[in-house]
């Protein structure tokens, strides 16, 4: 008997537990390649930001990574948790200017983001993230 109300207990507590941490927001693995005029971007900051109305009372997580060499990039919630909320997301691209070591010669200027891709209330980029769905590429124009 004791055995029986042990088990019974920590099934109780388990599933209180579960409830309890539930975050209200599921994330899934995301990446992809931003290009501007056909080329990859390297060194941008790529920002994935949940529309938080239609997750109603819960804040969830902005998602965020820098592109590489070749313009990739894997999302990382602000969380911790690697990719991005499901859901509809308006996305920002913002590179920060290099800054020369001193002794060393300027690095070659990379070319800018548009203006209307680095603020959120103007960006015409708008992704819906979905569980079946891993990779988002962005394809921008400079002009």
């Amino acid at each position: 008997m004791p055995i029986r109300l042990s088990i019974r207990w920590i099934a109780i507590l388990s599933t209180v537990a579960l409830v309890g941490c539930s975050k209200g927001y599921e994330v899934v693995p995301v990446e992809g390649v931003v290009k501007l005029d056909g080329k990859p971007m390297v060194n941008v900051d790529v920002f994935f930001s949940p529309e938080v109305a239609q997750l109603k009372d819960k804040s969830p997580p902005m998602s965020r990574a820098k592109t590489d060499a070749e313009g990739r990039f894997k999302l990382r919630c602000d969380d911790g948790e690697m990719g991005a909320v499901l859901g509809k997301h308006l996305v920002t691209l913002q590179r920060d200017r290099p800054r020369p070591e001193p002794g060393k010669p300027k690095p070659p200027p990379l070319p800018p983001v548009p203006y209307k891709y680095q603020i959120i209330v103007d960006t015409p980029l708008k992704f819906e993230v979905k569980k079946d769905q891993r990779t988002y590429d962005i394809v921008i124009k400079s002009s």
